[in-house]
């Protein structure tokens, strides 16, 4: 990652001895005394966000948790999301080979998406507690967004690794070198909507006076607006009880994305000798009436002939 791009700031030293059970109760305190409870949708993690106004908690581990990360590129817009079956197809020739993943690209056509961190940085010297949270989520609804129903792909050759949402990303060396993360939405089936009425706030210690009771699937995405979302990146920490702790200041949106539609398969056919277009849909429906036409004339035609030989 290129530390020249990014807030220009000077960083204090990762302690070698942070104590992560210290930094843990600081967390507790700060969200019993906010009256807040851990979300229990394990689709979505569980993380918990540490307010902005506590982050002052996490000094003891640096400045780089005061800072958003960087995007460096904008998102392409259409962007693919497909089902399960698409990737590991459970019939025909490809059954039982995983397909090329579509990619959320960069609007250059860079399959790899790249996360920066600000200028002034230093690695932690010990990354077993760090991660890169990666959420899908909606687009804001009374300024507040939730999380997609959509998830993202954790494997992209091995169908027995669940798909998350968030994607929890162990931070490596390498990471803060190059920060490429490839990103394949997986697309909810139509019997996992259904288990939607509404959906959870991304900053569940926010408040939000509107809440949603779908009674449908279609009402659920258009409420939401599910063909729009935004993907959210955020750097946390996992304290010794396995929960992750996200840090709101690290928080960092990219632009708005539209799902694209896959296309409709074209039924028209062209003339060899004319080289005029036709729809076959459109040719069927003038045969029929041509047949039911032909199939008129023929009775009005017999009944002529019968009431001339009862004329004779």
């Amino acid at each position: 990652m290129d530390g020249s791009i990014g807030i220009d700031t000077t960083e204090v030293d990762f302690k070698s001895d942070t104590n992560y059970n210290i930094l843990t109760n600081l967390v507790a305190e700060t969200t019993n005394s906010n009256g807040y409870k851990q979300p229990t949708n394990t689709n979505h993690g569980g993380t918990i966000a540490l307010p902005r106004d506590q982050n002052e908690n996490f000094h003891d581990v640096g400045t780089l948790f005061k800072q958003p990360l960087i995007i460096s590129e904008k998102l392409e817009s259409p962007y693919y999301a497909r089902y399960k079956t698409d990737y590991f197809p459970r019939g025909g020739k490809n059954v039982g080979q995983p397909q090329s993943p579509r990619y959320v690209r960069t609007v250059d056509g860079d399959q790899e998406v790249t996360i920066e961190f600000p200028a002034g940085y230093k690695v932690p010297e010990h990354l077993g507690n760090y991660y890169l949270e990666i959420a899908l989520l909606t687009v804001p609804r009374e300024t507040q967004h939730y999380w997609h129903v959509h998830k993202l792909q954790s494997h992209h050759t091995d169908i027995s690794v669940p798909d998350e949402n968030p994607l929890m990303v162990p931070l490596t060396k390498e990471h803060f070198e190059s920060g490429k993360v490839k990103l394949v939405v997986i697309k909810a089936k139509q019997d996992e909507l259904k288990e939607f009425s509404s959906l959870t706030l991304f900053n569940a210690e926010t408040t939000s006076n509107w809440t949603a009771e779908c009674k449908t699937i279609e009402e659920l995405g258009h409420i939401y607006e599910l063909s729009r979302a935004k993907i959210a990146f955020s750097l946390v920490f996992q304290n010794s009880n396995g929960q992750y702790i996200r840090c709101t200041d690290t928080t960092v949106m990219s632009n708005e994305i539209i799902e694209k539609e896959k296309a409709k398969p074209s039924d028209d056919i062209t003339c060899p000798g004319c080289s005029r277009s036709f729809s076959i849909k459109e040719q069927r429906k003038a045969e029929k009436k041509r047949s039911a036409s032909a199939s008129t004339m023929s009775k009005q035609k017999k009944r002529r002939s019968q009431f001339n030989q009862e004329i004779i």
